[in-house]
């Protein structure tokens, strides 16, 4: 009988998270990429009319990579920059370059 180890996806050995980058110099504070999240990884910090996009320092947030944030963003102030991926336990796939998502 073969041993079969079931990967724990909140392993950072066995898993890493996608990693987005947010321009803070563009962002204007909108919270779209922080409603839109499915990952819960953007969060808006600091005050009031002062407001911009952030990346959550908890480590309760996984980023997927879907590029949500960056179709939603009117600023164009945020993209995912790295993919999630699940290290030895899966087949990785040749994805191609990372490109931006379509518009709506």
């Amino acid at each position: 009988m073969m041993d079969i180890e079931i990967p724990t996806l909140d392993d950072s050995t066995q898993v890493r998270t996608g990693e987005v980058v947010i321009d803070t110099e563009k962002c204007t504070g909108c919270g779209m990429c922080a409603e839109i999240c499915p990952g819960d990884v953007l969060e808006m910090v600091g005050e009031a009319k002062q407001k911009k996009a952030s990346v959550r320092t908890d480590q309760t947030a996984s980023c997927m990579a879907c590029n949500c944030c960056q179709a939603a963003c009117p600023a164009e102030a945020i993209k995912a920059v790295s993919y999630y991926d699940f290290g030895a336990y899966y087949k990785q796939m040749d994805r191609g370059e990372m490109t931006p998502p379509r518009k709506f």
